[in-house]
């Protein structure tokens, strides 16, 4: 897809087109690759074109905390490229394409045009809302609630990216992956799956997620996408 057009989900054309103009030759990484590292300086913005990737944090002892999932049109790491510096790593879930956007070609761009800084402000608030909903989660929803909300979010998002059909969207994300982003061992994600099946919600199998009762879904996860904004086409949000 041209860039400009996918970043006219999440920017106004104006914005886009500037963006696409000072992006440089888009990369591909195959799944597995680590695009940034903990404490990686930030040298572009990248945008995420095709393909699916994580943010996370290591931890002690070989495990990890994913903070962040990113479909086509997302901008990943955003606060690093604020601070100059990685807190996180992003790794692909799928083959990945990135478009990047050099540090001074977006700076240059910045201080020509004061609504790219406003564009800046409000993919970094979009990612904050994001991340305080799954705290929310973390610490107020049962395990049953948690997965099912994940679900939803994870199926509101390729929409919004086109990459669903007909209630079915690929899901890159492995039992070990959704124990990562929800702080549950993998024997417990298996078991909300398997109760989630068993409720006629959700079919999960061969890479591809099917919601069969999304109503059901919605109310089983108390899923509001109010805090997706753009990333699933809600007005108002930037």
């Amino acid at each position: 897809m041209d860039l400009s057009v996918l970043l006219r989900r999440f920017a106004t054309a104006d914005q886009a087109d500037r963006l696409a103009g000072v992006a440089g030759p888009i990369r591909s990484c195959p799944k597995g690759d680590c695009l940034i590292r903990e404490g990686d300086r930030i040298s572009a913005l990248s945008i995420l074109v095709e393909g699916v990737a994580h943010a996370y944090r290591a931890m002690p002892g070989g495990v990890q905390q994913t903070l962040a999932l990113f479909v086509p049109g997302d901008v990943m790491d955003a606060k690093g490229y604020i601070c100059e510096r990685s807190s996180v790593s992003i790794r692909a879930a799928t083959p990945i394409r990135v478009a990047p956007i050099p540090r001074l070609r977006l700076d240059e761009l910045i201080d020509t045009r004061p609504s790219m800084a406003r564009w800046l402000l409000a993919v970094m608030a979009s990612d904050s809302a994001v991340l305080e909903e799954w705290a929310v989660g973390m610490g107020r929803r049962s395990a049953y609630q948690k997965l099912g909300h994940l679900l939803c979010e994870i199926s509101a998002r390729m929409r919004g990216a086109d990459l669903a059909n007909d209630e079915v969207c690929a899901f890159p994300l492995t039992q070990a992956d959704l124990a990562d982003v929800l702080g549950l061992s993998v024997v417990h994600v298996n078991r909300m799956l398997q109760q989630l099946r068993g409720d006629g919600l959700i079919e999960l199998r061969q890479g591809r997620l099917k919601v069969l009762d999304r109503r059901g879904l919605v109310g089983a996860a108390d899923f509001d996408p109010g805090y997706l904004g753009a990333r699933v086409g809600i007005q108002g949000s930037r």
